[in-house]
Formats: structure tokens, sequence, C-alpha cells
């Protein structure tokens, strides 16, 4: 869990009765030492733990009560268990580059039973450098790094555990900083430090937050996926597959070197922003092919522009290499900006059958460019 980040917006008491109250000091399970409040989201707290056995820093997830057995049923805990069982067996690399469950206990609170899991304490994410729909560039080496690791991990999710993460962003990309002493990390929380900056071409980094993660043949829900970072078949509410994880990685790559999104969506008379985000894929990488269109729920409100997009071509060379308008010595080489739109084009493709697997991806030659 990226707890510096979270630390910038902790919050000290929680109204919603569906979260299990938790003190300073308090220990769970004689072993986990609740140090301070990570943070909430829509259906969890952290928590950073010292585990008493270890000495060991650790994020302790609490779930809300009404999930499992309530009225909002994930699959979290069943995937952590999954993905841990096979990574203890995996001699895959990616497996080096997703979070893992470190041990899992249910906690009784007044409104039910809270499931809590115990999870590697990991560093900040790319969200600190992001804001939506705009990020500081990150230089070319350092997003191939990203690139390389994020792309194992994938791989490692959809062959070996059958797992798609359906949620792809800069806030679930952090960087591994296991193995700080307490002491280091002790000195990270009180001055609330984000340690060091993505600089880094040889920094490692972890695939976080399987929440609303599913198999790839049991899916969870299909309102998946940020919506600047949504596959077209997630949008025409069509049948979708592990695909959907390489299409939001190429929007991701896209963003970090250009510091913009691909498809940001803008509405206008009689157009909605999920129209617009579509017909500028269509515009760039071809129109939605019949096979996702005739099951689409949404063909009749997204027909034009899967078909005609925004009336025009558009290069995506250019849209690259527009954004190093007036920075000639971050501008991409030629030969480079080539490779790299030949890279996106095997990830963003529209028709999902088209997008290339993670493994051949970690493959192409952009990942080995040298300049």
């Amino acid at each position: 869990m990226g707890f510096r980040s979270l630390l910038k917006k902790a919050l000290t008491d929680d109204d919603n009765s569906k979260f299990y109250k938790v003190d300073i000091g308090q220990v769970f399970q004689d072993r986990y030492r609740v140090e301070t409040h990570l943070g909430a989201g829509r259906y969890a707290s952290v928590w950073l733990v010292i585990d008493t056995q270890t000495g060991e820093h650790a994020a302790l997830k609490i779930l809300n009560s009404d999930f499992y057995n309530g009225h909002h049923q994930i699959f979290e805990l069943e995937v952590m268990q999954k993905v841990t069982a096979v990574s203890n067996q995996s001699q895959h690399p990616g497996k080096n580059h997703v979070t893992y469950l470190k041990n899992h206990f249910d906690l009784e609170g007044p409104t039910g039973k809270h499931v809590c899991m115990v999870m590697p304490l990991l560093g900040d994410s790319i969200a600190e450098k992001a804001t939506t729909g705009h990020i500081i560039r990150i230089p070319p080496q350092t997003v191939r790094n990203i690139a390389k690791q994020i792309l194992l991990a994938l791989d490692f999710l959809h062959r070996e555990c059958g797992v798609i993460h359906t949620d792809l962003q800069p806030s679930n990309i952090l960087k591994d900083d296991q193995g700080q002493t307490p002491k280091e990390i002790d000195e990270l929380v009180r001055t609330q430090s984000s340690g060091p900056e993505f600089n880094d071409p040889n920094m490692q980094f972890r695939l976080n937050d399987l929440g609303i993660a599913c198999f790839v043949d049991q899916h969870l829900t299909d309102d998946i996926q940020s919506e600047y970072l949504r596959a077209p078949e997630i949008t025409l509410e069509a049948p979708w597959d592990p695909s959907v994880d390489i299409f939001s990685l190429g929007c991701l790559l896209f963003q970090f070197i250009t510091g913009d999104l691909p498809f940001v969506g803008r509405p206008g008379p009689g157009v909605t922003a999920d129209q617009d985000r579509i017909a500028t894929l269509v515009s760039t990488f071809g129109p939605i092919p019949n096979v996702v269109l005739d099951n689409a729920a949404q063909r009749q409100e997204f027909e034009q522009q899967s078909v005609n997009g925004l009336g025009f071509p558009i290069s995506l060379e250019t849209m690259v290499g527009q954004s190093f308008a007036g920075d000639t010595q971050g501008m991409m080489p030629i030969d480079e900006l080539e490779l790299f739109c030949d890279f996106l084009r095997k990830m963003l493709a529209s028709d999902p059958r088209e997008r290339e697997h993670a493994d051949a991806l970690y493959r192409h030659a952009w990942l080995a460019y040298e300049g």
C-alpha cells in the first residue's frame, strides 16, 4: 500500500458505521500493532502496523462489514489468495511486480464481519506526479522500466493466475520500497516524505490494489476501469477479456511520455464525453469491429462514432509529437517515436483481438531502445 501518499489525506475519524473502529496502539491477532491511520476508500480503511513477530512494517486493510456476504460482494481476498499461492510456486519474474498477501483474518464488529488483509508496505504511487488529465512527463528510459515491470506483472496475472486487474491507473503503480529498515520507515512517516524521485531508471515497482480484480472466467462487474483509461468494449457494454488491462496500460504509457491522456473526452452539443472518446479512438486506430458491436448493449448510442470516428483521421505520431512542441531537448528522436507509436498501436487497437499479449509486448523493440 502507498502509505506516504495516503498520509496526506489520512482521516482521523470515519462516520461510516460500516468501517471497523480502530485505536492507535491496538494489537490484532496478538501480532499487528497499529501505528497510524493511512487512509480510507469507499469500502475499506488502511492502517500502518508493525508485525511484532518480525519487527517489520506492513499495511493492514480492513474491509467494511457490508462486503463479503453483504450487499457489495467482491473477490479481493480470493484473488489475493490465488495470486499469493501461485506466486509461492512460480518462477515467473512478474510475481515480483505484483502485491501479495502476507496474512489475513476476520474481525467481528457491531455491524458484522470484517475481512482483514495484511500486505506489504510499498512506497508512493505514480499518481504523486499525476492529476486528472495531466501528468509531469517522465523520461522515456524510466517509462520503459515501468512498462517492462507492469507487463511482467500483467503476464503473471493473466497467464499464471487467471486474474484481470481491471483498474490500472497511476495510483495503483507503486514504488517497491520493501527492505527499508523500521527506522527509515519511521522517519519517512514522521516527515511525510515521498522518498526518492522517479528519475531512477532502475527503480522497482509493484502493481497494487486488486480490490476490484476478477478472474478471467468469473467477472465481478462490468463497471470497470477509470473512464479516461477505459477500453472501448467496456464503454459499449460488450464482452471483455484480459486485453482491457493492456488497453489501460497503453493509455498510461502515452500519458507518462506526453503528459496528456490520449482519450480525454470532450463533450459538446449532442456529443457526450464517452462518445468523443470513442470517436477519437476510432479516428486514430480504426473502427470498432462488428464482433464487438454485434454484442454491445450500447451499440445504438455509439454507432456513428464507432464507425466514422470524428470524420477525419488522426495520426498517432502527430498526437505524440505535438506534446513536445517547444521542448527540443526532451523531444523523441524520429526513430524512437516510430517505435513507440508501433508499441502503442499493439496495445490500443480498437479490436481487442489485435491487442498483443503482455509477454509479446515485453519483447517489443521500443523497450530495448537505447538511442
